[in-house]
């Protein structure tokens, strides 16, 4: 059918009207088919909406392009217009069917930033054929009029079948040959406006507006064809392999604790092992979507994890048969922690995975809006009334527009490969540097409202102003989380602490003025067992950093992050024990050796950081464990402080293992 619209040889007007019926009606089917298919998933697949979308708009403007042509039929021009969109609907239609059949439809960010690219191109292109309209209205020979007009026709022609195929093949330019469809547009139109501006300096027209024009023309054709390779199919989230990870962490925990105990160590295997199995098949989703050395990574890592399972079932039969082995209580607990590592590294690799996609997907939607702003705020410039700020609106859309062409440039390197950390940096760091000429073009956009009075474009402009702030502070906010897990969990970590001091001083404060008092009906021992526990999960936090340190340094964040959490608990013990000791002395001493135990413990974690960034150093690796025995000493001098049990030697041993440290690690740091 379209085809044969593209043919007027082969219709009349009559023909003609009743073939576009037809096509209207079977587009329509389309995209109510489409749109079923898209609500019956779960989630709803947005992306196949947008596509069928696509579609409908492509093929609107060729039948629109067939009524002007049913007008002058005998216009070859429109009536090669007319076949090229034909041609173009067709693969549109086609390619859409494809990528939806074989789940290979670009996301919704990359559609938006493809449509939004062409539009903004359309933008360009009109204000040159204002601003070559403008010189044409000066010149005097016939000849060279006639040679620009035919010019602007052909360039006008070329430019309407790009903005139509990059709209209509959006939703499949994952697929080559519309990449390439795209790309091939690109270059004809580039090649038009270029024959263009030669007839236009042979006419002695080359004014700086003109030129200006030109440029803009040709950066929007190279944000096009960057979009275009930036495009990316839709990434899963985590949540499922997240809440698997959260329950199998309890599992383990319960299991380590169930030592001895028949129907504990089944049952809480049993849950490992099938919280494990979730998490293995969630990663291998994920996995579907990566580039290749990533999808690798996160296969290897996910085999090493159902081995790791594959122990821990094997030691969990030994601990049932033999519950009072203490061997096997031992292989047990370490094949937890074998596994609680794997899992770790296995949902890292993923989460990273999704973290950087999401910083590609909210940059192309920053990208996308922001170019909507630029062409809005350009076209109603001449709409405000204050002459100062129609130019500073015009001033803002150039420097936003460059912003956006630099943005656009580093998402297609960052696309083009999710592995290269160097491009994942460069993107983050291009992103926040486009944030603040296009928030300057928003700001200057909301000065134009009060000097302008079209309420319809007022509203459009405002719009629009509207969408970017929303879009650029979503953008900033997750490159702020961009920093690696590591880092962040290291900082949390540390802040814990930081609180933890506080409120040991506090404690300090309250034990001078006599005002520290018991929570009602808490007694000593049942303080000394809150404190007894918090002691344990030090240990336990302790042993979990020096194994990430020696087997991985990919674990020393979140271990680092556990050990601030167990210091924190021990701040809240420590204020509990005080509170239900008489003896003054004995508080103080509390107070000092707790205070000793969180400089110990920011120690450890600030070598953990040391380490993390260097992994290898046999320096940094020895300051760690150095750290460690140091948190080790100050938790049992707190211990002894709590029972009235003189310390001196302990604190002693304290401070010298802390000033040792302290050297090693300004030597392997320096």
């Amino acid at each position: 059918g379209m085809y044969q619209l593209g043919n007027q040889g082969l219709l009349d007007r009559k023909g003609l009207d009743a073939q576009a019926r037809d096509l209207a009606l079977q587009v329509d089917k389309l995209v109510i088919a489409a749109r079923g298919a898209a609500l019956s998933g779960k989630p709803t697949n947005q992306g196949l909406i947008s596509a069928a979308k696509a579609v409908a708009d492509s093929i609107r403007s060729m039948l629109g392009l067939c009524d002007a042509m049913s007008d002058d039929p005998s216009t070859s021009l429109t009536k090669q217009g007319a076949l090229d969109i034909a041609y173009g609907a067709n693969i549109a239609a086609t390619q859409f069917l494809e990528a939806a059949i074989k789940g290979r439809l670009a996301d919704g960010t990359s559609q938006d930033l493809m449509i939004e690219s062409a539009r903004y191109l359309m933008s360009t292109l009109e204000q040159l054929v204002q601003e070559m309209g403008k010189g044409i209205d000066t010149l005097q020979d016939p000849s060279h009029k006639a040679a620009l007009l035919a010019g602007i026709k052909t360039l006008q022609h070329t430019a309407d079948m790009l903005g139509s195929t990059a709209v209509g093949l959006s939703s499949g330019i994952l697929i080559p040959e519309c990449r390439d469809l795209i790309n091939n547009s690109c270059d004809t139109t580039s090649k038009s406006m270029a024959a263009l501006m030669n007839k236009a300096r042979d006419s002695g027209l080359n004014n700086a507006a003109l030129l200006e024009a030109a440029r803009r023309v040709q950066e929007a054709l190279a944000q096009l064809t960057n979009a275009s390779k930036c495009a990316e199919g839709e990434v899963p989230d985590l949540p499922e392999i997240k809440t698997a990870q959260e329950e199998l962490r309890q599992a383990l925990d319960a299991l380590r604790q169930s030592t001895g105990n028949k129907n504990a160590i089944s049952a809480n295997a049993k849950t490992t092992t099938s919280a494990t199995h979730n998490i293995i098949i969630s990663a291998k989703q994920i996995a579907t979507f990566a580039d290749p050395t990533t999808r690798a990574n996160i296969i290897a890592a996910a085999k090493l994890t159902a081995d790791a399972v594959t122990a821990l079932v094997n030691a969990a039969k030994d601990a049932n048969a033999n519950p009072l082995d203490p061997y096997a209580a031992k292989q047990l607990v370490a094949s937890a922690d074998t596994l609680e590592l794997s899992v770790t590294d296995l949902v890292d690799d993923a989460g990273r995975l999704i973290a950087l996609a999401k910083i590609r997907q909210d940059a192309k939607t920053a990208a996308a809006v922001s170019s909507s702003l630029v062409s809005i705020a350009r076209q109603y410039s001449g709409d405000v009334g204050d002459s100062a700020v129609s130019n500073q609106l015009l001033n803002s859309a150039s420097e936003a527009s460059d912003a956006i062409a630099r943005l656009v440039q580093a998402l297609m390197e960052a696309a083009k490969d999710a592995t290269n950390t160097e491009a994942q940096a460069r993107l983050v760091q291009v992103a926040q540097q486009a944030s603040v000429p296009c928030m300057a073009l928003v700001a200057t956009s909301k000065r134009g409202l009060t000097k302008m009075v079209d309420l319809e474009k007022k509203s459009d402009l405002k719009l629009a102003a509207e969408r970017v702030t929303e879009a650029l502070q979503r953008m900033v906010d997750t490159c702020k989380k961009a920093q690696k897990s590591g880092e962040a969990d290291v900082e949390e970590a540390l802040e814990q602490i930081s609180a933890t001091e506080a409120d040991l001083d506090t404690i300090e404060f309250a034990i001078q003025s006599g005002s520290l008092a018991p929570m009602p009906g808490q007694s000593r021992e049942d303080t000394l067992a809150l404190l007894n526990m918090a002691s344990k999960q030090i240990n336990t936090a302790v042993e979990r950093l020096k194994s990430a340190g020696k087997h991985s340094p990919k674990q020393l964040g979140p271990a680092a992050k556990e050990t601030g959490y167990a210091v924190s608990q021990m701040g809240t013990a420590v204020k509990a024990v005080a509170s239900t000791t008489a003896d003054k002395p004995i508080q103080n001493k509390m107070v000092v050796t707790a205070k000793a135990l969180t400089e110990a413990g920011k120690n450890l974690i600030e070598c953990s950081k040391n380490l993390s960034s260097n992994p290898t150093n046999a320096a940094l690796q020895q300051a760690l464990l150095d750290a460690a025995q140091a948190v080790n000493f100050a938790m049992a001098n707190l211990t002894a402080a709590s029972r009235g049990f003189d310390s001196a030697i302990l604190d002693e041993a304290v401070k010298a293992v802390l000033l040792q440290n302290s050297k090693v690690s300004r030597t392997s740091t320096a």
